[in-house]
């Protein structure tokens, strides 16, 4: 995959079949981290705790019902990849890129919690076994991509102050 420039308020991507496909598929895992995973705070003395955290757990839930639905909307709209030279050209807008990055951010730690959440020298020792080898990749692409779009924006961000 390689970014191939701005068009007004788009980004065009450059992406293989198989990339696109790999694509697709770590955006058909949306959503992996639990709601009760996300905390209001660590403290429990807080006033309403629990109707607060019920509160973060709903809401949560409703910014991940929205972006299921972006998904399954936004990627399916015939201009979003158009046949290109080595396979396709993807054009996202740019508020549509944080989204994508939360997106892929949720996949990735969501594998990372399934998996007992390893600490990074951990990680490497992970020993890939029918359970455990479905979500080390999952983890890994969505990694893969996070960095990818969010080199891009820090690429890009340099670019437009040079």
């Amino acid at each position: 995959m390689k970014f191939i420039g701005r068009n007004e308020e788009q980004l065009v991507f450059e992406m293989t079949a198989r990339e696109k496909s790999l694509f697709l598929a770590i955006l058909g895992l949306y959503p992996q981290v639990p709601e009760s995973h996300h905390r209001l705070s660590q403290q429990v003395d807080l006033p309403d705790a629990q109707a607060n955290q019920r509160l973060l757990e709903e809401s949560v839930k409703a910014q991940k019902a929205e972006s299921q639905k972006w998904i399954t909307t936004a990627f399916k709209e015939p201009d979003r990849f158009k046949p290109g030279k080595t396979g396709f050209y993807l054009t996202i807008k740019r508020p549509e890129l944080e989204m994508l990055l939360q997106i892929f951010n949720d996949v990735r730690i969501g594998s990372w919690l399934t998996l007992g959440s390893p600490a990074a020298g951990q990680k490497k020792k992970l020993v890939p076994n029918p359970q455990t080898a479905p979500f080390i990749q999952r983890m890994e692409l969505a990694g893969a991509f996070e960095m990818f779009f969010l080199k891009t924006i820090r690429d890009e961000a340099a670019d437009t102050t040079a």
